[in-house]
């Protein structure tokens, strides 16, 4: 994969802050996607946490309101400015993530959260050794991504049998899409399992590996709803520090 430089990435989501915030105002259309990560998070009062492409703010919010106390980092100076004037008790900062967190380490971390972000991100491998680095002992990486495998095979009808499918025609090659949401920026494929070497490799183990059914829309209404709901259209993954808080050597 040959993917562009984050430089391009950044300057999409700054062109598209404002579009991206008033549709995703208070977080995704999906609520049910929410309600895992509440699971997964538990009671985050007075736990320190770093919101991971926290973009214009509304999980950091969240969070800060839940009692954490919260910094958010992004990659995009727009949509961070839409976070500074709407949430004043958080504290965000501006970073290139494909670069990592240079100085994260400083200040140990008990959750890094990140909403379906690392996907659009060109080179997760440095900031994931990152993450591993900010982590308290006991702390937790909890992050969602669109489901590599479905989220964009679209549902249609079998002409001979009338039955609904979704049509997989690629998956395990890495490839960067082009994605007209918003208006416009990279997202890039990448096999579950690429995700899975890539923690290992920062030093970080799986320890809950989530796909919530998916949940029928108005936008849905077309497609039978027993159908919706034999597919997820997210991962989500909790990860902890391994034994040696190190990635691995050979």
């Amino acid at each position: 994969m040959s993917p562009m430089s984050s430089k391009s990435d950044i300057a999409d989501w700054d062109r598209i802050a404002k579009d991206f915030a008033e549709t995703a105002k208070d977080g995704p259309r999906f609520d049910y996607i929410i309600d895992v990560f509440d699971q997964l998070l538990g009671d985050v009062s007075g736990l320190e946490v770093l919101d991971l492409g926290c973009g214009h703010g509304w999980l950091s919010g969240r969070l800060q309101e839940a009692g954490a106390a919260v910094t958010g980092v992004d990659g995009s100076t727009e949509l961070l400015r839409l976070a500074k004037d709407q949430f004043e008790n958080v504290t965000f900062t501006q970073a290139d993530l494909a670069e990592g967190l240079p100085g994260f380490d400083r200040k140990k971390f008990d959750v890094v959260i990140s909403h379906t972000v690392l996907m659009d991100i060109p080179d997760i491998k440095p900031l994931l050794r990152d993450v591993s680095g900010a982590l308290s002992t006991d702390g937790r990486f909890i992050f969602s991504l669109l489901h590599p495998c479905f989220w964009n095979q679209k549902s249609q009808i079998d002409p001979e049998t009338g039955e609904w499918h979704k049509r997989v025609k690629g998956y395990l090659r890495e490839e960067v899409l082009r994605v007209e949401s918003f208006g416009g920026h990279n997202h890039y494929h990448r096999p579950v399992s690429y995700y899975t070497q890539a923690l290992q490799e920062s030093g970080m183990l799986i320890q809950s590996l989530l796909e919530p059914q998916h949940q029928p829309t108005k936008s849905h209404s077309e497609i039978p709803e027993d159908f919706i709901t034999r597919f997820s259209l997210f991962l989500l993954i909790e990860a902890v520090k391994s034994e040696t808080g190190s990635a691995p050597t050979n």
